[in-house]
């Protein structure tokens, strides 16, 4: 008796939010905003250290700071903001923008110096860009 075999085949994005991620869409910027605060809160709080309010102003220019690096091609810090700040740059593969916030910041966690920023109980506001690969932190 030949039996058949049915192999059912539903799109991936039904689980998984199947978008390429490797160069953030921008209508996705606030989205990965609020998962990258929010994990940011949960991090600091793990470290007896306040919650920093978002900021709009600072958002804007990180969000301006990475947009320069993606256009000259230069990956540095912009001596902008002496408050402090977040540089990464990076294309990978990621399915959700929680999952991307989550990459981004571990990045950041294994770094002392960037580790240093995001554990500062002198910073009091946060704001961050991301532009095609490019991802920005600023603190006040």
């Amino acid at each position: 008796m030949n039996k058949l075999l049915l192999i059912l085949l539903l799109p991936l994005s039904v689980y998984t939010q199947d978008i390429d991620f490797s160069k953030t869409p921008q209508d996705n910027v606030d989205s990965l905003r609020y998962y990258m605060h929010q994990e940011l809160n949960e991090y600091r709080l793990q470290n007896n250290v306040k919650e920093l309010e978002l900021s709009d102003s600072l958002n804007e220019l990180a969000q301006s700071w990475a947009k320069t690096m993606f256009e000259t091609g230069e990956f540095k810090h912009s001596n902008l903001y002496p408050s402090g700040e977040n540089i990464q740059y990076g294309s990978r593969h990621i399915f959700t923008l929680k999952k991307k916030a989550h990459w981004t910041l571990q990045s950041w966690k294994d770094s002392p110096g960037h580790d240093a920023n995001l554990k500062s109980s002198y910073f009091i506001k946060v704001g961050y860009g991301f532009y095609e690969g490019y991802k920005v932190q600023i603190f006040e």
